[in-house]
């Protein structure tokens, strides 16, 4: 809309610079936002001992990705929300000189001038539906990135327990080895062993130190690794909380992993982002078929020519042809780009559904390692390290024998700590793989933590 006014000589500077103060008061009254803070400071640790839920609290509330991620998102929301709608009115004012050279003709004339652009068809409704479906996407990134970032501290707080666990057992088998050591020394000066057999078994103690120091090392540098997701140190941590007995496992009986993938269903969570692009150039594509249609330009305004007295109303309408560019181009790009966010999902769908499947069969397989040691193998190495040791008191094993057995049993107790970590961690990236947006595994993977038998 155009508006052109007619006013004497004399009154047109000031009304020029009163335009402009109130054009530049507009400006500097729209509103900013203010900036976003850091993250919030992590709670205190436990002191009775830091567990995974208790770890993941600690990296969700301290985490700048999920802080940048959630800015990303507010960004998009606001684009929703304000999307979509009517162009600003264009408000232009003309001032006009005549007879500079020839000072019988001189006039002014000063015209303002409103034009609105007014969008036709669905263009304003495909508009919002573009800028929801991407604040769509940008929160399923924000779950998307909340969820990696649990399954990734869970994993690190699993490996750091089970090195605590191993350190122990390294503990207890120095605390044998020191045993059977004093054993033989005492034998020695009894006349009851060879004085060969004190090096043995100090060789073995000075062994089972080394490994306890390297484990120590190790969980150190695993707790560090831990407390590097909320920024804290080693130190921090202490005690490690949790359980390392896994649920029972079922095998796996070569169905797929779920049928959660088709259009309209819950989608897992590492698929939302890449089904969210694709409703995403589907609104796109959408809007670029409803910019076929030319926007309608509506002028409107007054003009006052100084000299014939005179005031005018002047009016108009203006529409662009779509002689040369009718959008193809554009709109030939987004449905590209539909057809690509398809295909990408597509080859998401299918390296889930193996990722799944991988997931699920080393879950199982370690399951069964665990299981044999457990009912199995470990069960004959104690007795037959319990029977050593009662003949070594008795004088008819010696302490080779002693030693040999409580090796033995110390390896199958190692080798059924890692089937019962490779058992537990298979889970957790399991649970992550099969979360859905609803926040639940679809297959009901938490009842692996629960003590409930699942089927993969």
């Amino acid at each position: 809309m155009t508006t052109t006014s007619r006013f004497p000589n004399q009154s047109l500077r000031p009304a020029a610079v009163a335009g402009m103060l109130a054009c530049a008061a507009l400006l500097a009254a729209l509103p900013t936002r203010a900036d976003e803070g850091p993250p919030a400071e992590p709670s205190a640790l436990p002191a009775e001992g830091l567990d995974a839920a208790a770890a993941v609290r600690q990296a969700l509330e301290s985490s700048h990705v999920l802080a940048v991620a959630r800015l990303e998102v507010d960004a998009a929301r606001a684009e929703a929300a304000f999307g979509g709608r009517w162009d600003n009115p264009e408000l232009s004012m003309e001032w006009e000189e005549f007879g500079i050279s020839r000072p019988a003709w001189k006039q002014s004339e000063l015209t303002f001038r409103i034009e609105q652009a007014i969008p036709l068809g669905g263009r304003l409704g495909a508009g919002r539906e573009a800028a929801s479906a991407r604040a769509g996407r940008m929160e399923s990134r924000l779950r998307l990135t909340a969820s990696q970032l649990e399954t990734q501290v869970r994993e690190a707080h699993l490996a750091a327990l089970a090195e605590q666990a191993r350190t122990e057992l390294l503990a207890e088998s120095l605390l044998m080895a020191r045993k059977v050591l004093d054993a033989v020394r005492t034998g020695i000066e009894l006349g009851q062993s060879a004085p060969a057999d004190e090096h043995l078994a100090l060789a073995e103690y000075r062994g089972e130190e080394v490994a306890m120091r390297r484990a120590q090392a190790r969980l150190d540098e695993l707790k560090a690794h831990l407390a590097a997701y909320w920024g804290g140190s080693a130190s921090q941590v202490g005690r490690l909380a949790g359980s390392l007995e896994p649920a029972p496992v079922s095998p796996v009986d070569g169905a797929g992993p779920c049928a959660t993938t088709g259009e309209g269903a819950l989608q897992p969570l590492v698929l939302a982002p890449i089904a969210a692009l694709r409703e995403e150039k589907r609104a796109v594509l959408a809007l670029e078929e409803q910019r076929r249609l030319p926007e309608l330009s509506v002028m409107g305004g007054f003009r006052g020519m100084e000299g014939f007295s005179e005031q005018a109303f002047v009016a108009g309408v203006s529409i662009p042809l779509p002689a040369w560019n009718r959008h193809k181009a554009e709109i030939e790009t987004a449905s590209l780009e539909v057809r690509r966010a398809e295909a990408l999902l597509r080859a998401r769908q299918r390296e889930w559904h193996g990722l799944v499947a991988a997931e699920r069969s080393a879950a199982f397989t370690a399951w069964q390692d665990y299981q044999g040691i457990r009912d199995g193998v470990l069960p004959e190495l104690e007795k037959g390290l319990a029977a050593v040791l009662e003949a070594f008191r008795g004088g008819d094993a010696g302490s080779l024998d002693v030693l040999d057995a409580q090796r033995s049993v110390l390896a199958a107790r190692m080798q059924m700590l890692e089937a019962a970590e490779a058992t537990l961690a298979a889970g957790i990236r399991l649970e992550g793989l099969l979360q859905t947006s609803s926040g639940q595994a679809e297959t009901g993977a938490d009842a692996r933590y629960a003590g409930e038998e699942v089927t993969p």
